[in-house]
């Protein structure tokens, strides 16, 4: 990203929330800040909103790939936690 702006970014990632069932599917809805989405689920929701382009808005996609952007320039890793 050539335009990437860290202290934007740096605003969303500490201030969007991510509605999550779980990996199932079938757990309550529980919100999860941007920076927390732990990397395999980061990577399977922007694989998720490239296959379904119309149902989310371009602006979500613009926060899951800045997020992966600034996760790898920065060496940031987020891994699955249990609970």
């Amino acid at each position: 990203m050539s335009d990437f702006s860290y202290t934007h970014h740096e605003f969303i990632r500490e201030s969007f929330k991510w509605g999550t069932y779980g990996k199932s599917g079938n757990d309550p809805l529980k919100w999860v800040i941007l920076k927390d989405i732990h990397d395999d689920h980061l990577e399977n929701i922007i694989i998720m909103m490239r296959d379904h382009p119309s149902v989310y808005d371009d602006t979500l996609m613009v926060h899951m790939l800045s997020e992966q952007e600034y996760r790898k320039i920065k060496k940031i890793k987020v891994p699955f936690k249990f609970g």
